[in-house]
């Protein structure tokens, strides 16, 4: 098989970019980015090589942050965030 054309499974593929799985899982949640194919019979995530090489490296350079409200600063709430941004560099 050409190697180009292999999938490669969410475990592999993270630790290729040396992620998470629960990243890439997010990821596809919020249509960030979108597995190659999902398995209709177990719901099962793969990626491709050229999902590899020409879309993840732009996640790599993303920035990203989350905002809490002072309220809950004040307050010493530290994980219960109101927002989260990421911002994607334009190719």
């Amino acid at each position: 098989m050409n190697e180009k054309n292999k999938l490669l499974t969410i475990g592999q593929f993270a630790a290729l970019h040396g992620i998470n799985k629960k990243t890439l899982m997010w990821y596809d949640e919020i249509g960030l980015f979108k597995p190659a194919v999902i398995h209709p019979a177990n719901g099962y995530r793969y990626y491709n090589y050229y999902q590899k090489k020409y879309q993840l490296g732009r996640l790599h350079d993303a920035s990203y942050g989350t905002m809490i409200s002072t309220d809950k600063l004040y307050d010493g709430n530290f994980s219960d965030y109101d927002n989260l941004f990421i911002e994607i560099p334009v190719l």
